[in-house]
């Protein structure tokens, strides 16, 4: 599927995504309106290194590094558990980790500390609670660290202190103890007077004004984009997926799915556009049956369908009556030996016909069987004739192959209804003894995978197969354009036969 027939689908279904993606709008906006208020509020800090350069200035990278380091020390458990009881607010631990959030900007040397709530001093009070937890955090870890550093430089000095007090002042052992003492001393005494790292309040938490959430129109047009962006994609999805045509499916799309040239298209309308259609269907079938053959003229068309109620004797009847003008005789054959119509909506007798001519039932010639159509003076109709308890081997002996030579003989256009392919097996039968054949597909009820199937085995028995009618197409926006209509022979039901 190329990019054109992509954006063609969504064009088709175009009315149904823009519902579900307002449906799925509103839903949204209602949802986000119905939740409770939440309100954030942050607190600056500002972080600087201890330690330093020769030159005494902290370096960039130890920055960037205590900051990271400190924006996430400000969400562990003794920090937050240090602020949930500082804010003297009534949650846990657990609810205040919820709520808080610490980044590092960048590399300034600066942490953003956020907390939400439900009111705005809540969302405030535990922003600076967390921003003074980590603060005293941060002096606690030095404090530590500094007592581990401590701890064996203060137990060497008490040690010679002791070594001291046990030699002979002056003596040359007390000079080196002494010595060694004043040394440890010094590196004791310059732990204790290193710079520290620190962390301190730049800008403390305010209440805000106005929530952060929720936000209804926001949502609302943010699930109303996701929706129709879904909603389009899925359409294209379930048509390639899916095995039903659509209303407004291109005559391209149904060519490329068929293998055939799509002669006619029969709008789901009335009077003059559909007459109009089979015009076009008869001029198109005209040139085919002229062309085929050389000089000879190909005379008998039978008309197919993967299933049931996709309208081929609708398109019959119609292709017989369009087909039939001063010039043309016409004779259409109803071959349906199972469940004829034609002889209903024509308002003629059943028997003799079709059934009766092949049995040579009590001698019966053509002249017999044949009716006339009125109001249509240059038609002639056979029936489907008597029931029969094997119609595919009625209509697949030679006697059917030699009925249409008699009547090709008499110069006329046959037209034959048939049965649908995958339902019963009469319809490849006739097809095969007819020199045409046209498949009508109904974008209603037809299928993809009965079509593909239908062709398959009408290809596979020879049925010369010239182009598709599509039934029930949506109706062209330049319908009834000349202002007439033409009266048809048979009610609209006849569509769907």
């Amino acid at each position: 599927m190329d990019l054109a027939d992509h954006l063609r689908i969504i064009a088709q279904s175009w009315g149904r995504i823009l519902l579900i993606a307002l449906g799925v709008a509103v839903l949204v906006f209602v949802a986000s309106a119905s939740r409770d208020d939440v309100y954030e509020s942050g607190s600056f800090l500002s972080v600087s290194a201890g330690r330093s350069d020769l030159a005494g200035i902290a370096t960039k990278d130890e920055t960037v590094f205590l900051t990271d380091t400190y924006a996430e020390l400000a969400t562990t458990e003794p920090v937050i558990d240090a602020a949930a009881a500082r804010s003297g607010l009534d949650i846990s631990p657990s609810q205040a980790n919820s709520r808080v959030s610490a980044s590092a900007s960048g590399d300034v040397g600066f942490i953003t500390v956020n907390a939400t709530g439900p009111r705005p001093r809540d969302a405030s009070r535990l922003a600076n609670a967390v921003g003074r937890s980590l603060i005293d955090e941060v002096d606690r870890l030095q404090e530590h660290t500094l007592e581990e550093d401590l701890r064996p430089l203060n137990r060497r000095i008490e040690e010679l202190q002791a070594e001291l007090s046990a030699t002979l002042p002056g003596s040359p052992e007390a000079d080196n103890l002494r010595a060694r003492f004043d040394a440890l001393l010094e590196v004791a005494v310059n732990r204790q007077t290193e710079p520290r790292n620190r962390v301190e309040t730049v800008s403390s938490a305010s209440p805000a004004s106005d929530p952060i959430a929720p936000r209804p129109r926001r949502d609302s047009l943010l699930g109303f984009v996701v929706a129709l962006v879904l909603a389009a994609e899925g359409s294209v999805a379930l048509h390639v997926l899916g095995d039903r045509f659509r209303r407004a499916t291109s005559t391209e799309e149904i060519s490329r799915l068929t293998e055939l040239p799509v002669l006619a298209t029969v709008p789901d309308a009335s009077g003059a556009d559909v007459v109009e259609a089979f015009r076009i269907l008869r001029t198109s079938l005209m040139l085919i049956m002229q062309g085929q053959n050389g000089d000879r003229q190909l005379n008998t068309v039978a008309v197919v369908s993967s299933n049931a109620g996709a309208g081929k004797s609708f398109t019959s009847l119609h292709l017989a009556e369009s087909l039939s003008t001063p010039f043309s005789r016409v004779i259409l054959i109803d071959a349906d030996l199972r469940r004829p119509v034609l002889h209903e909506w024509l308002e003629v007798e059943r028997e003799p016909g079709i059934s009766d001519l092949l049995e040579r039932t009590d001698s019966i010639t053509p002249a017999d069987a044949v009716r006339r159509v009125r109001g249509v003076a240059r038609l002639r109709m056979i029936p489907s004739g008597k029931p029969v308890s094997d119609p595919a081997s009625t209509l697949g002996g030679r006697s059917f192959a030699r009925l249409l030579d008699e009547l090709d003989e008499a110069g006329s256009v046959i037209v034959v209804d048939t049965p649908p392919v995958t339902v019963v097996a009469d319809a490849i039968p006739v097809a095969t003894q007819c020199e045409l054949a046209v498949f009508v597909v109904d974008v209603t009820t037809s299928r993809r995978r009965t079509v593909k199937n239908a062709l398959v085995e009408l290809r596979r028995a020879g049925v010369n197969l010239v182009g598709v009618v599509v039934n029930r197409a949506a109706t062209p926006r330049q319908a009834s354009y000349y202002g007439y209509r033409t009266p048809t022979t048979v009610d609209e039901a006849a569509r769907q036969a």
